[in-house]
């Protein structure tokens, strides 16, 4: 067996965790008020990055995302087949890999195997799910760190608009004290159970957006005035400026959300 098939020690996702979380701290002081939940991802990424951001549904479910980067810019592609609150933490773990100048091409089966991609999950987590504001909110919630329910796993997903597994993650890892009721709690991601969660979802008082994959077809409008201008200025033929339009007429529009 390769070693790329091999699941990341505990002892290596640990120090992968530490040598993050300053990371996302910084970024967080840089881009996000203090004290405040992301509430906006695509927002940060496009209007104070500069990032392109694309997104639509790929056949290939195991594949959450990837970035690219040519001449300066930062392109970040999204799998929309994906749940939203899925959709959104692969934002912000290929902003990662952007920051990090990494060409990235991630894949659901790999987060735990290679460190560079468990890295971009950690960071992920430390900017939607920061420990000082999941712990404000399990206090605020009165919620008992020794035993979390489903509600209130599926209250704080809501809360902080991320998927449902990943706020089990993040709550192993912040509280390990509940670990054996946590691991648990994982059933429900599975396709099978999809069901239950949507009940659960439902009987907690949320929609269930978050939960459900979008199969949206977006494309930055930063990306069509690149177009526009890079045409205006010369750097591109008219006939060039055609075909990357038709690309994206083709792939169905720019239904951005």
């Amino acid at each position: 067996m390769g070693k790329q098939n091999i699941k990341l020690t505990e002892d290596e996702k640990n120090k992968a965790y530490n040598e993050v979380v300053p990371i996302a701290q910084q970024f967080r002081q840089k881009y996000i008020p203090e004290n405040q939940k992301v509430e906006n991802t695509f927002n940060i990424l496009e209007e104070q990055l500069g990032y392109f951001i694309l997104k639509f549904p790929s056949k290939d479910s195991d594949l959450s995302g990837f970035h690219i980067e040519k001449s300066g810019i930062h392109c970040i592609y999204i799998n929309s087949s994906h749940t939203l609150g899925r959709q959104v933490f692969s934002a912000w773990h290929e902003c990662y890999h952007a920051i990090n100048g990494q060409v990235s091409l991630s894949f659901i089966s790999k987060l735990d195997k290679d460190i560079e991609e468990y890295k971009a999950e950690c960071f992920a987590s430390c900017i939607l799910m920061p420990e000082k504001l999941v712990r404000l909110f399990v206090a605020y919630n009165s919620i008992n760190p020794y035993y979390i329910s489903y509600s209130d796993i599926i209250k704080m997903q809501h809360y902080f608009g991320v998927s449902y597994s990943a706020t089990v993650t993040r709550l192993i890892q912040l509280f390990p004290q509940s670990k054996n009721t946590l691991q648990r709690r994982y059933a429900l991601v599975q396709k099978s159970k999809d069901k239950e969660l949507e009940k659960r979802t439902l009987q907690a008082g949320f929609n269930t957006d978050l939960i459900k994959p979008t199969n949206d077809i977006y494309v930055s409008q930063k990306f069509i005035e690149d177009i526009q201008f890079n045409l205006k200025d010369g750097r591109i033929s008219q006939e060039k400026a055609m075909s990357l339009i038709k690309l994206i007429e083709g792939m169905g529009g720019n239904d951005g959300n």
